[in-house]
């Protein structure tokens, strides 16, 4: 309810004057609702002596203030008195002249949530303004009011979903991309408590923008209260994001720091303002996947393999013309290579990796030090030396790619294969005819 066109004069020529007013969807969510008047108390004039006349306000049967204008000669302010866990926005009312027409500002917040000797307010009743006073004992002084807002607090959620492709490295949640926002996404809010979708918006594709509004949907504040969730589906409670992109932040603030513990896709949806309806931001940031490009090279001749730094092992550089260097691609951030990172996932037993000019000067991954997964920042193709145990036997590990946003692509297979025929020493050979055939058996020492 909000009416600047009504009028209340209790003046002190009524002994009694009684005024309702219905309201419906009065505490929609459960954290009460503000009432607002422009009003103002006269006290009489001639600078006689008035008696006590008091306006009593109350909703849904209970009485929460009650306004005495004070009896006495030339009273200065009118006092307020708070029932049932209401309050005001201050304690007495200044009272002016009886020919002053100032009005001013007084509210009252009503309560939403059960406490001590506290019941919160229905979601529908009568707004009742009750005027007393005993005309026939003296004069009292006036109550006017020239307009009344009931403000119920429903909450209007809006923001955006941004094509975040550098995620929280730089800026926090923010546009840092240019990629069109997917379709068929949408921010919904959940009522935790019985894990139901209450409201949703439809996210836009042209700027990523929506607006979830709450009013006449909301039942009692849950006692788990609620959360915003993007998802693909505006029934869902969980968090989920188009095919080829991932969630990397959720911000209250554009550019604002993550809210939550990385892309979670969920955020609390909170309310705290019971003096207007309230319109509160969330933001998510999105960002598509990386590729890493899989290596399967094989009939790499023994010679390559020329790195001997390390005892048992024969090595390659990354960067030789036969290996290939860990590469990927993002459709934010275009060619994954030199200077960008990836993730050594698993390597396997016959493999060892370091990264640096030699097997001594650089780190091996894999190990206590540095263990898998491992990330490659600022990635260099000629530091990254794979060795393979024996003389060119061939390595073989996995990886991933990683954008500006860190995020990681599928994981892929490197590996390389030598075209290595084994050395054979014989100490004793013979050929024999066995039904016609020749069976071959031979002794070797070394191989």
């Amino acid at each position: 309810m909000s009416n600047t066109n009504i009028t209340l004069d209790y003046e002190n020529d009524n002994s009694t004057a009684t005024n309702p007013y219905s309201i419906t969807n009065a505490n929609l969510l459960g954290n009460g609702a503000t009432i607002v008047l422009n009003m103002r108390i006269n006290r009489i004039g001639n600078g006689g002596t008035q008696i006590q006349s008091t306006l009593d306000i109350s909703f849904g049967g209970t009485k929460y203030v009650t306004i005495t204008n004070p009896a006495g000669t030339n009273p200065a302010n009118a006092t307020v008195t708070t029932y049932g866990g209401a309050t005001t926005s201050s304690s007495s009312i200044t009272m002016v002249s009886s020919t002053d027409g100032t009005y001013a500002s007084f509210s009252i917040t009503l309560p939403g949530s059960t406490g001590t000797n506290i019941t919160p307010i229905p979601n529908s009743g009568n707004l009742v303004f009750d005027f007393k006073s005993n005309y026939s004992t003296g004069p009292s002084g006036d109550f006017h009011i020239n307009s009344i807002s009931f403000k119920a607090c429903p909450i209007t959620f809006t923001g955006n979903v941004f094509n975040d492709k550098d995620g929280l490295n730089a800026g926090g949640v923010n546009p840092s991309g240019s990629a069109t926002i997917p379709s068929s996404l949408y921010v919904n809010l959940v009522n935790n408590t019985t894990n139901t979708v209450v409201s949703s918006g439809v996210v836009s594709t042209t700027n990523g923008s929506y607006t979830v509004a709450s009013a006449g949907t909301l039942g009692a504040q849950p006692s788990a209260g609620y959360s915003l969730i993007l998802s693909t589906a505006s029934t869902s409670t969980t968090a989920a994001i188009t095919s080829g992109w991932t969630i990397v932040g959720q911000s209250t603030t554009n550019g604002g720091s993550n809210v939550g513990t990385g892309g979670t896709g969920k955020m609390t949806a909170t309310y705290n303002d019971n003096t207007s309806n309230v319109n509160q931001t969330a933001y998510f940031g999105i960002d598509q996947i990386p590729t890493a490009n899989a290596v399967n090279n094989t009939g790499i001749s023994p010679s390559y393999f020329n790195l001997t730094d390390l005892s048992g092992y024969k090595g390659i550089l990354s960067s030789s013309s036969v290996a290939s260097p860990l590469s990927g691609s993002d459709p934010e951030d275009g060619t994954l290579g030199t200077g960008k990172s990836f993730k050594i996932i698993s390597i396997t037993s016959d493999t060892r990796l370091f990264y640096g000019s030699s097997a001594a000067a650089g780190i091996e991954l894999n190990t206590t030090a540095n263990p898998l997964p491992y990330t490659i920042s600022n990635y260099d193709p000629t530091l990254l030396r794979i060795y393979g145990i024996g003389t060119g036997y061939g390595a073989s590990f996995t990886y991933s790619a990683l954008d500006a946003a860190s995020v990681s692509s599928t994981t892929v297979n490197y590996k390389l294969t030598s075209n290595f025929v084994l050395p054979v020493k014989l100490t004793d050979f013979k050929a024999t005819i066995v039904n016609g055939q020749a069976v071959l058996n031979w002794v070797g020492t070394s191989e």
